[in-house]
């Protein structure tokens, strides 16, 4: 049902000449296609994102590019998910709206991480620690933290990582489990 809804979907944007609605559609159609055919759900994408370029959405281009690198970390490709990450980062910048810095550093720091790059992970969720105390998001604080305790726990300092674990779950009961 979701299939056709996003098909539905793609051929009433086709014929009113939404291309953002265009876009999402195929967004959605890729996202619906990741566990049946990688390959096809990695055409929907592209043409996604080529859309949401030639319109000029940066933000849409960030999603997009979120959900591509996402779905190469599931396929456990994490070097091109890192690549695609980046370009990520590149185009928040560009936007420059800070909750989508913010995001895209977490993305790009979990890539590190998986590839055992630490010192790389860290500078990433430092900055994007730092980006959401400056915008008050307690989740992408909390999300920091949570990195930045996995990172010390990697490099054994375990006392560092209790201490970033802890700051955490008291921010988590601060704010509520919404995560």
């Amino acid at each position: 049902q979701a299939k056709q809804a996003a098909d539905r979907a793609r051929t009433v944007c086709e014929q009113t000449g939404d291309r953002i609605g265009l876009a999402g559609a195929l967004t959605m159609l890729g996202t619906l296609h990741l566990k049946v055919n990688f390959a096809e759900a990695q055409d929907y994408y592209e043409q996604a994102l080529h859309i949401a370029q030639q319109a000029g959405s940066l933000s849409e281009q960030i999603n997009i590019l979120s959900g591509i690198g996402v779905a190469q970390m599931v396929r456990g490709d994490p070097g091109t998910a890192e690549q695609t990450f980046t370009r990520t980062l590149e185009v928040a910048r560009q936007s420059e709206t800070k909750g989508f810095i913010k995001m895209a550093r977490l993305n790009l720091s979990s890539t590190l991480l998986e590839q055992g790059r630490y010192r790389e992970a860290e500078t990433q969720l430092s900055e994007a620690l730092a980006v959401s105390r400056e915008i008050g998001e307690q989740e992408g604080v909390a999300l920091s933290l949570i990195g930045l305790g996995q990172v010390a726990g990697l490099r054994g300092d375990f006392s560092v990582a209790s201490n970033y674990f802890e700051q955490a779950v008291a921010l988590e009961r601060k704010i509520g489990d919404r995560w």
